[in-house]
């Protein structure tokens, strides 16, 4: 008797990062699997043992996929994956925001040696 071998699907590796211009060839063969464009901007890249199966435009949020594999869940985490990215960015921007001063009043940033006291309320 013969027996084929199955390969435990916890031993399959997935990567998730910035697609780069190595990645160039993939995502054109990936996008022409899915029958649409590469998406415009920068992409994450979804890969399993080490193939593309799936990207997202962390502009628009346009994704390709293998339609030959299972890649919803992958297209999930890179869903994810972008909107912790671009909250991030939201975030740093805020707290730019906050350190040049572009709030009015004393929340903006003073010039060494000028800083105001701190001034306590207190009830009347």
């Amino acid at each position: 008797m013969y027996y084929k071998a199955t390969k435990d699907p916890t031993d399959t590796s997935i990567t998730i990062r910035a697609a780069g211009l190595q990645d160039a060839e993939a995502l054109r063969r990936l996008a022409q699997r899915d029958s649409r464009a590469v998406p415009e901007g920068q992409l994450l890249i979804a890969l399993v043992e080490g193939e593309a199966r799936a990207a997202i435009s962390l502009a628009s949020g346009e994704t390709i996929a293998d339609p030959f594999h299972r890649t919803e869940e992958l297209v999930g985490m890179l869903t994810l994956r972008g909107s912790q990215l671009r909250g991030e960015r939201r975030q740093r921007r805020r707290s730019l925001k906050r350190l040049l001063g572009s709030r009015s009043g004393s929340n903006a940033l003073q010039p060494a040696g000028t800083l105001r006291p701190y001034a306590r309320r207190t009830a009347v």
